[in-house]
């Protein structure tokens, strides 16, 4: 016996709501090609940025910068440009959007929450990896080289 199932339509919102100065813009979820585009861009700077420790390495180019925001945003850029919205904000909704498109509500919350105070790229959902927190924390194995500091007392 065959399952029934309700029209994905009556219950699904594939939207992004985020509310700037009273008012809520809603972005929409992307076509399937643009979310896939995405979703590369998106690991591919998390790939390029979470491991460098030079903090003003330009990842992405201007125009490609501005495309996967475009792409990302879809109709709201045009909404938050008319409604004169700060370029930071902007930019900020943008970031938001590429989360939530790439990886998940939970994060682009996150994301959503701390303005101006990511670090790094947040992690993709296909490549999760503790946080560098933790992992400083965590003692590196003892060499296997066969070379060793003798014990207290002994001699070399």
């Amino acid at each position: 016996m065959a399952a029934d199932f309700e029209d994905l339509d009556t219950f699904f919102d594939g939207s992004l709501k985020l509310p700037i100065g009273g008012k809520t813009y809603r972005i929409p979820s992307p076509d399937g090609e643009t979310g896939l585009k995405i979703q590369r861009w998106y690991d591919a700077l998390f790939k390029a940025t979470k491991d460098r420790t030079d903090s003003d390495r330009q990842v992405l180019a201007d125009a490609d910068e501005n495309d996967l925001y475009a792409q990302a945003l879809g109709p709201v850029k045009a909404e938050l440009l008319a409604d004169d919205v700060d370029w930071e904000k902007i930019k900020h909704v943008a970031l938001t959007a590429v989360v939530w498109i790439a990886s998940s509500d939970a994060s682009a919350a996150k994301f959503w929450a701390r303005p101006g105070k990511q670090e790094k790229t947040p992690t993709p959902s296909s490549t999760r990896k503790p946080s560098t927190a933790a992992a400083s924390k965590t003692r590196r194995r003892a060499s296997t080289s066969g070379t060793s500091t003798p014990p207290a007392g002994t001699s070399a």
